[in-house]
Formats: structure tokens, sequence, C-alpha cells
């Protein structure tokens, strides 16, 4: 977290010139390649830390007995993110609310104890057919 608050001085969230401000960092800033690195690191560490437990949370069989709620509430949570897209808060927003509606029209018309397989099946097709989600953004490369 210190690493991303030193690097929120510096950072320019904007369209225009977010590309300009990182390679500022990276070049001009006292130690902001390493600032950078290191928040890069955490941020991709805190990732494989995360899947891990929920890895051992399932294959442990602790979602069951009383924790059904977190565990589905965590699974759609990720789900919701990915379905609007993993950098775009708006876009979590979007997905939550397309997973909800699609949820209950799908326990209203379909079954409800499918209710809970729409949320992976979503996830899927988006992630085979809009990998970016529902709001995110092309990736545009400079050289």
């Amino acid at each position: 977290m210190l690493a991303g608050t030193m690097l929120a001085f510096y950072y320019q969230p904007t369209a225009a010139e977010a590309y300009r401000s990182v390679t500022s960092i990276v070049r001009d800033v006292s130690f902001g390649n390493l600032l950078n690195q290191v928040h890069r690191w955490s941020a991709l560490l805190f990732l494989v830390i995360l899947a891990t437990r929920v890895l051992r949370f399932f294959f442990a069989g602790l979602y069951g007995r009383g924790r059904e709620l977190i565990w589905m509430v965590a699974v759609v949570s990720f789900a919701a993110a990915v379905l609007g897209g993993l950098g775009s808060g708006a876009g979590a927003v979007l997905g939550g609310l397309v997973l909800g509606i699609a949820e209950t029209l799908s326990a209203g018309y379909i079954s409800s104890a499918y209710k809970d397989v729409i949320a992976f099946v979503l996830m899927l097709a988006v992630l085979f057919f809009m990998p970016r989600g529902l709001l995110g953004g092309r990736i545009t490369e400079r050289v």
C-alpha cells in the first residue's frame, strides 16, 4: 500500500496523461521504477495469495457448515467483477446489476436450482467473447 500511495502522488489518472505519467514516474522520479515494480509485484502476490486461499477454502470443504453464504458472496462478487471488467469500478457495478437481473430471471423462468449456475455461465461467456469485460477498455500499446 505504501508503494501505491507513493505512486499516487505522481500518477495522472486521465486517458491522455496516464501513459506519460507512468513513463515519467519510471524515468524521472527517484526510485520510481523500484516503486512501480514493488507495487506491481505486490498486487500480483496479493492475487496469488487470494487464489490460493480460495482453492484451500474449496478443497478443504470449508464452504459448507454455515459458511455457504460467504462462499456464494465471494464467487458472485468475483463473477460480477469479471463480467464488468476487472479494471473498471463502474463495470463491476454494471456486472453486478446484470448478474442480479440474470439470476432473478433464471430463478423465475427456469428454476431456482440453476440460479447460482448463471453466474458461472455468464462469467465464462464474457471471458470467451469479451475478455476485457463489458466496460473494459481496449488497451493500446505505444511504442
